[in-house]
């Protein structure tokens, strides 16, 4: 069983360690083979080497080397890229991993090649088009998938709503989650060191990332933003995305006050800054997440919640960039009281991927009815 993994993103790098290590450490691995091609989606080396080398993925065996590219651009050079690979390498699977350019990418080239396409993180969903890439890049893999597996219960519930087959459909649990508990002592060490290196108090500073589309491509929403956080009454530090970066050079601003920009930092340094944070305004899906994993609430400045389940438990708040209502929200945010633990599995989820794909491979006895919706 040949399979190819496609990864190009910080989150996709931590999942693929997941997926692989489980797989290293399973009885099946002698009947699986994993290759992983790195399309280089995010250029800047402090988001993609460093991630090799902290979370010991392996160095990948095939390097794309597209960087930074209009979205349209990027995708039809990773489709072009990436059948040359699998024309090669004639995978039996090709696993990507939740949203982005290099997942689309990956889903088509594959899809077009008839290689099954399996998409871990599958099935989450905002309902939400206008300027919302990954909204699109999910529902086209989803589509295109053989095997649907999702990272909460709330997507496994909206896949079957929308009426793709159960049988394409597994709950699995989150990869992030497993990585975030199995390295929980590691992160505690590295917390202090955080606040040495940045000149932070425990539980008085902001974590903040902001890199959304939604976000960065209107300038307005953009300074809107920056001005709150610089401003607002506490310490906020920003692992700033190479993108927002050069976004923010052109427009020529500059943090005058109380945001402390640094550089883009790998896994275990910003775990060990959300350990002490006191709260984390952020858009990425991930980020998100890991806060509510390690019960920090969220301010999300986006048109709608990216896990509607974490913002209904009241772990994540929402708010529109207009006038100072992120520096309002700073300083009124507290965390709730309720805390499911299993909302993303069991911490457990490479063990049960790496077992479905070697199931799925094994008896690919996928018939037509599989491809039918629900209702039909």
């Amino acid at each position: 069983m040949n399979i190819i993994s496609v990864i190009g993103n910080r989150p996709q790098f931590i999942k693929a360690a997941i997926v692989q290590k489980a797989w290293r450490e399973s009885p099946m691995r002698e009947d699986m083979n994993f290759k992983l091609v790195h399309t280089g989606q995010h250029y800047d080396t402090n988001l993609s080497d460093i991630f090799f080398e902290e979370l010991q993925i392996g160095e990948p065996d095939f390097h794309l080397n597209i960087g930074s590219l209009s979205t349209t651009k990027q995708i039809s050079t990773m489709i072009a890229k990436l059948s040359d690979v699998f024309e090669s390498e004639s995978p039996d699977a090709v696993v990507v991993y939740g949203d982005t350019n290099s997942t689309i990418a990956g889903s088509i080239t594959a899809g077009h090649m008839n290689i099954p396409v399996i998409h871990i993180e599958a099935g989450e969903r905002m309902y939400l088009r206008q300027n919302q890439p990954e909204e699109l890049n999910r529902i086209v893999t989803d589509t295109l998938a053989s095997l649907c597996l999702t990272a909460s219960k709330k997507a496994e519930v909206q896949l079957k709503a929308e009426g793709i087959n159960a049988e394409r459909i597994s709950f699995t649990g989150d990869t992030m989650y497993d990585l975030f508990l199995a390295t929980q002592p590691k992160i505690t060490d590295n917390a202090d060191a955080m606040l040495t290196r940045y000149n932070l108090t425990a539980d008085n500073y902001v974590l903040a990332t902001i890199h959304r589309a939604e976000n960065t491509d209107n300038h307005e929403v953009l300074l809107n933003i920056f001005e709150n956080l610089d401003n607002c009454d506490s310490t906020v530090v920003m692992p700033l995305h190479p993108r927002t970066a050069n976004i923010l050079r052109e427009l020529g601003w500059t943090a005058k006050n109380n945001l402390q920009i640094i550089e883009p930092v790998g896994y275990f340094d910003i775990m060990g800054l959300l350990h002490h944070a006191r709260l984390v305004v952020t858009d990425s899906g991930g980020l998100s997440r890991e806060s509510f994993w390690a019960k920090k609430v969220s301010i999300v400045p986006m048109s709608a919640p990216p896990w509607p389940e974490i913002h209904q438990l009241g772990w994540m708040n929402m708010v529109v960039p207009h006038g100072d209502a992120i520096a309002q929200k700073i300083q009124s945010a507290s965390p709730s009281t309720n805390w499911p633990d299993d909302l993303f599995g069991e911490g457990n989820a490479g063990v049960k991927i790496v077992a479905r794909i070697h199931d799925f491979l094994s008896a690919r006895n996928q018939s037509a009815i599989t491809w039918r919706p629900n209702a039909l």
